[in-house]
């Protein structure tokens, strides 16, 4: 069948599920969104492009969500993933931030640290060992606010969805790490 076909066909469709009923079109039309999402900018993965065992690979990054129960302060969090050839997670549009929610709320269990950083405390957000400013950001309706004066480091908080949260960098939270994927081995 033809993909044209398939789309006739699905758009004729009404699914039921319990009580609600879901139109195949309004269905269509999030799966089309949620996969333009995948393919929106230039940083599509290719064939060739890998990451190491334990690593996820989107986009042309390699992701590590270390297992286990380890958290860490914020500069712990970088160390650790620099040991890894790695930094903490740059998070530089929509379809990153979703696919890591989606990522984090697959593992149900705790906030994460970014890489993001007000390092001279003037409350401009800087990705950490880069200087580069954020041009895309996802605070949560309270953040940043830099509670207590001392909230230089950002994290995604499990209590809002896995939205941003300025913080003191001395609290402990999991890690992402990010790297560019590389060639064909």
């Amino acid at each position: 069948m033809s993909t044209f076909g398939l789309t006739l066909f699905l758009l004729s469709l009404s699914v039921c599920i319990g009580h609600e009923s879901y139109n195949a079109e309004e269905m269509l039309k999030k799966v089309v969104e949620i996969l333009n999402l995948l393919v929106k900018d230039k940083k599509c993965s290719t064939a060739g492009e890998v990451c190491p065992d334990g690593w996820l690979h989107y986009r042309g990054s390699c992701y590590l969500f270390p297992n286990g129960n380890l958290t860490f302060t914020f500069n712990d969090a970088e160390y650790f993933c620099n040991q890894h050839g790695s930094h903490l997670v740059h998070i530089e549009s929509e379809s990153e931030n979703t696919f890591l929610k989606y990522q984090m709320r697959e593992r149900k269990d705790s906030s994460y640290w970014t890489g993001l950083t007000d390092p001279n405390s003037k409350r401009i957000w800087t990705w950490h060992n880069s200087e580069t400013e954020a041009s895309f950001t996802d605070w949560s309706r309270h953040s940043p606010n830099n509670y207590d004066g001392n909230q230089y480091c950002v994290f995604m908080e499990l209590a809002y969805n896995f939205q941003w949260n300025d913080f003191a960098c001395e609290n402990k939270f999991r890690a992402v790490c990010e790297k560019d994927s590389t060639g064909p081995v």
